[in-house]
């Protein structure tokens, strides 16, 4: 068994300069209009034959939010190292920005309800978008299945 009581109070101070940092990022996430969505979710305390015999709110917790905060900031980072090592040739997610018309809609919808929101910011990146991202193309080795595109250069390899 190792003795840990002399490492707990840097895993604490760290853990708490984490949460400190965790709590900046979300801040700025927020700020530039990040939308949160909180989906309720169950779950179930089951017998022994399988049958639910009981529920429960599941209630998320900071550690929740924290490594969720850097799972965010990890994807974003390396969609960001992935756009810069092959530019126009680099395949990323992008998520269209939301339709203007349904954003109205939304505001009016919920100013019906008595809920005032602001959809000015709805669209705008949290993270500056790669500038790769709408023109990304996927390109295999096989020049006849390469995917359309109006380049015939190879792939470029990654930039160390």
């Amino acid at each position: 068994r190792h003795n840990t009581t002399k490492r707990t109070p840097q895993v604490v101070a760290d853990s708490l300069a984490l949460h400190r940092i965790a709590q900046r990022l979300r801040a700025r996430r927020f700020a530039k209009g990040a939308l949160r969505l909180d989906n309720a979710r169950l779950y179930f305390t089951l017998d022994a034959s399988g049958r639910p015999v009981a529920a429960a709110p599941y209630v998320q917790q900071e550690a929740n939010r924290l490594v969720e905060e850097f799972m965010l900031l990890a994807n974003a980072r390396a969609a960001a190292l992935v756009s810069d090592a092959f530019g126009d040739h680099a395949v990323l997610r992008c998520h269209p920005p939301p339709s203007e018309r349904k954003m109205r809609e939304l505001e009016a919808a919920a100013k019906a309800l008595g809920v005032e929101i602001d959809v000015g910011s709805a669209g705008e990146s949290i993270l500056d978008a790669p500038a790769s991202c709408p023109r990304a193309r996927l390109q295999t080795a096989e020049p006849s299945r390469r995917a359309p595109s109006s380049s015939t250069r190879p792939a470029p390899r990654p930039r160390r």
